[in-house]
């Protein structure tokens, strides 16, 4: 069950932006990696009403994708290549409508372990 969090700064109007295409486009992108039920995926915005960036440019923004799964030898073998394909849907369709609202967009991607089965993470039985 992979988790995606979309951290953004306040002064992105959301209203201005298409996030469900954004969110298609990721969840296409990790359809394609091995064994990665992309059903169970959690996806979410996390929009963060105290974002500092840089020298507090009213005009920057902070654009950062985290995606969490547990690792195995053959996703970390493709996890560069994703993380690759995830900065082009950043750059190529959610960039433009930030920018296009005065802001700059430098956005930021990561895949990180979500956890070891039965060792470090755990998900209700309910």
């Amino acid at each position: 069950m992979p988790q995606i969090s979309l951290r953004i700064s306040n002064n992105i109007d959301l209203n201005q932006v298409n996030l469900k295409e954004t969110f298609a486009a990721i969840h296409i992108e990790l359809s394609k990696m091995p064994n990665l039920d992309i059903k169970t995926c959690h996806s979410g915005i996390i929009k963060e009403d105290y974002s500092y960036i840089g020298s507090d440019d009213k005009h920057a923004t902070k654009v950062y994708l985290e995606v969490l799964w547990i690792e195995s030898a053959e996703r970390a073998m493709l996890k560069k290549e994703l993380a690759k394909n995830l900065m082009a849907i950043l750059e190529n369709i959610l960039a433009p409508q930030i920018i296009k609202q005065g802001l700059g967009c430098i956005p930021r991607v990561r895949i990180g372990n979500l956890g070891i089965i039965n060792l470090d993470y755990h998900i209700s039985d309910n």
